[in-house]
């Protein structure tokens, strides 16, 4: 009993003293805020706190920030607790009027998916996105390969604008097509093999290798050696998911609406 009152003391001192911090951006001197663009600018990222304490946290706002924000709390509890905790999240997307308190019904089913997430060796300590229960649901240190592929493969070709993002050419002639919506939607529709819904490990090679092909352009190694990267991550089940996660994100991203989506993030046990 003393050891719960003991936790429970430990879980209110990190909501009070330092998920403010946080969410203003301050991780302390020597971690800096996740920022999918690299960004080590610190500030206060434009998200609400709706509920707090116990085991559980309710944060609405942009969907990207609550994202970035999930992945700082994740690292920040992970050393309070000195990893003897885990820390399990849903992060939803919803239209700007969407009821908030069906946010928080369908975030924590979202939640609910992350702590049931488990291997033979590890289990808990997870992330949910996109309102998938299984497809898009990562133990936090997997979500590494999806930032991954999103930084070195699509975008060197975007830039931030009036805060959206947009491809770095202006003359849309010149745009690589990897970065452009229409091309993201077939490739995504082609990974998941609508042809064959029985059998997801399956995908329509022919076509992928053909959309990719058509894709490649004579003068640009890099480009080309991006798609083929492409190609070898879609045959390889193990990599598939990652980079269909990397996708969903980048065409959430891209959305002319994008920055009145909002999510709800929903937290840790113990």
């Amino acid at each position: 009993l003393s050891r719960v009152a003991s936790i429970s003391k430990q879980l209110n001192r990190f909501f009070k003293l330092y998920l403010p911090a946080i969410c203003a951006g301050d991780l302390g001197s020597d971690r800096p805020r996740f920022d999918l663009f690299g960004s080590k600018e610190s500030k206060r990222r434009p998200v609400v706190v709706v509920y707090a304490g116990g085991d559980d946290l309710f944060v609405v706002g942009a969907w990207n920030q609550v994202l970035e924000l999930a992945k700082d709390l994740h690292d920040a509890f992970a050393s309070y607790t000195h990893d003897t905790l885990t820390f399990s999240a849903g992060v939803h997307l919803f239209p700007e009027k969407f009821p908030v308190a069906q946010m928080a019904i369908l975030a924590g089913k979202l939640e609910e998916a992350a702590k049931q997430h488990k291997t033979d060796t590890k289990a808990k300590d997870s992330i949910a996105l996109f309102g998938d229960m299984s497809s898009h649901c990562y133990f936090w240190e997997e979500l590494d390969a999806v930032v991954k592929i999103l930084r070195e493969t699509f975008l060197p070709y975007l830039k931030q604008e009036n805060g959206r993002l947009v491809p770095k050419s202006v003359d849309h002639a010149d745009q690589v097509p990897i970065v452009e919506t229409a091309w993201l939607y077939r490739f995504l529709a082609l990974l998941d093999n609508p042809d064959n819904p029985d059998n997801p490990d399956e995908i329509n090679l022919a076509r992928l290798s053909y959309l990719i092909a058509r894709s490649r352009r004579p003068d640009d190694e890099k480009l080309n050696e991006r798609l083929s990267k492409l190609r070898d991550w879609a045959i390889c089940p193990a990599q598939r998911k990652a980079l269909r996660t990397s996708i969903t994100w980048l065409v959430y991203l891209l959305r002319e609406d994008q920055g009145q989506s909002w999510s709800k993030l929903s937290s840790q046990e113990h």
